[in-house]
Order: structure tokens, then sequence, then C-alpha cells
């Protein structure tokens, strides 16, 4: 169905409450990047329109997958919504140079021989960098009573480099605004929890993840040049909101499970449910980061388990 700009597609072939997502992933596990390139590639290709967005919905009309193409302009107007998405890129990109990100840890050794060849060395910043960055605060699994963790790349840069990292951080007001607008356009009730949850993790150190006052994410993640395999991501609740940023062509979101392979260039935001859904993308040219914020599902045990928050 198409109304104006926009695209809403209809899987009536998903039951997102019943669907199995493991017998969608169990085939591509295997597959080498360019491998999965090609499976991207069969499946039915969808160009968002220019200042539209697309949203998938299960056979009972509930919301799975949204993609806005301009989100910043439809929160901020033109002018100021350019700036914002262009200053967050060089605010993460001028991070990277002084605090390179680290190897990913969920990918398995024999895929670094694909990935060499694909972002050489000689190549300048920021296209030679990769690597994946996590900011805020998580637990270990099973450990919903013990204080939360934050994450080594929020409390472990070298001294000098944390003013640079607390700016980072403040910078991301913005960036955390315009996915809050649309994570409340989705689903509003998840929203509210996700920022409830949020605002109950009061700590001494919270400056150092928490971006607005109506913070409703816990956990950054920040991949630079990481081409994401197929996976799904059960320990966050249930979305997670996806900005596409830098300079790159190519690089399509595939839902496996839906067999669509959708445009998301520089500047697109998305919300997916991560838990329910097999997601990857397909090769680029350039330089491409994406800023993934969501809540661990974990939290919400703990804020319930914890009348009174502490903190590690």
């Amino acid at each position: 169905m198409r109304f104006l700009e926009n695209i809403i597609e209809v899987f009536f072939t998903i039951d997102i409450d019943t669907h199995d997502p493991q017998e969608v992933l169990r085939p591509l596990q295997s597959c080498s990047i360019p491998e999965l390139d090609e499976v991207g590639a069969s499946y039915e290709q969808v160009e968002v329109p220019e200042d539209g967005f697309y949203l998938a919905l299960d056979t009972n009309y509930q919301r799975i997958f949204a993609l806005f193409s301009n989100p910043y302009s439809l929160v901020f107007g033109t002018e100021i919504g350019q700036q914002v998405r262009h200053t967050t890129t060089e605010n993460i990109h001028r991070y990277t140079l002084i605090q390179p990100p680290s190897l990913p840890h969920d990918q398995a050794p024999h895929h670094y021989k694909e990935l060499i060849p694909l972002h050489p060395k000689q190549d300048p910043p920021p296209t030679s960098l990769y690597g994946v960055y996590h900011w805020g605060v998580w637990m270990k699994p099973d450990h919903e009573n013990r204080p939360l963790i934050f994450t080594p790349d929020t409390t472990n840069p070298a001294a000098r480099v944390q003013p640079q990292l607390q700016a980072l951080f403040q910078s991301f007001g913005n960036i955390t605004q315009v996915k809050s607008v649309l994570l409340g356009a989705i689903d509003r009730e998840q929203r509210d929890l996700m920022r409830s949850t949020v605002s109950k993790l009061r700590s001494l150190q919270s400056s150092l993840w928490k971006t607005s006052p109506k913070e409703c994410f816990a956990l950054r993640t920040c991949s630079v040049n990481v081409f994401p395999r197929p996976h799904i991501s059960s320990s966050d609740m249930d979305w997670a909101m996806l900005a596409a940023l830098g300079n790159f062509g190519g690089g399509q979101f595939c839902i496996a499970d839906l067999k669509r392979s959708i445009s998301y260039p520089a500047g697109s935001i998305g919300g997916i449910r991560p838990g329910h859904l097999v997601h990857f993308a397909r090769m680029w040219e350039g330089s491409r980061t994406c800023l993934v914020s969501t809540v661990p599902a974990s939290l919400l045990s703990w804020v319930s388990n914890n009348p009174t928050p502490g903190s590690s």
C-alpha cells in the first residue's frame, strides 16, 4: 500500500508473537560477506522516498520495522536538522581519531580476513577506521541483583580523553531527541516504558551517559565501518533505534524474515524489534557509522528488584 510519499507493507505470513527468527538465522550464519551481499540482492529492493517513511506491519497490523529517510529535518526543520546530522557525524569522527574503536568481539576471527581488503589501512580516516564502541550502562546476564556496570568504553578511556568523550555524549542530546520522537510515533507505550526505566537508573555518574533530561536509552552501540552480520538482539527491550551516518553509497538494510533490502542512506533513522527479526547490512563504499540506541532488557528487571538504585 502506498500513501503519498510513504510506503506501508503488511506481511500476512509473519505473526511477530509466534515467529521464530532462529529458523531464518541458521542458514545465513555461515555465509561470507560477499555471499550475504548476494542474498541481500535477491530480496525485493525497497527505495524509501525522500522525505518519506517505510513501515512494515505483521499480519495483526503490529508495527515491526520503520525507516524515516529525513528525520532530522522532520523534527528540527531543514536547516537545523542538517546541522544536527553534520555535527553528530563530525563529533564521532573526531573522537575516533583520538580513541580508535575496538575490534568487535562477536565476529569469528576468519571474518577479519574478509574485512581487511574492504577497509585498507592505507586509506585516510574515516574509511580506514574499523571497530565498535559501547557507551552507557549494562549488566552481566543473571546478575540482576548486582550493581549496574558501566561499559569499558564509558569509563576506561584515559583521563586526557574523558573531556572529549563527555563532549561527545552531550552532543548526542539532539539525536536522542530525534530518536525519542520517532520511537514515540512508532510505539509510544514502549518509548515511555524505556524512558521510565532509564529515569530510575540514578547514579552519580549519570552525566557519563545520559544525554537528555528525558533520556530513553541506556546503551549506545556505535559501529564504525563494521559490516553487521545476520543477527537478532534478544537482550534488548522491544525496540532499537538505528541512525546511519557518514559518507557512503550502498549499505542497504536487509530484513531476512521479510526478504526485503531497504535503502538506508546516511541521515536515515530506523526502528526495529531486534529480538524478532534477523537483520544485516549489504556492502557499501565509503565511511559508514551506525549509532544504535537501546535499553538492555535486564535493566527492567534490575529496576524492579532495586527500588533504590545504586551504581558500580
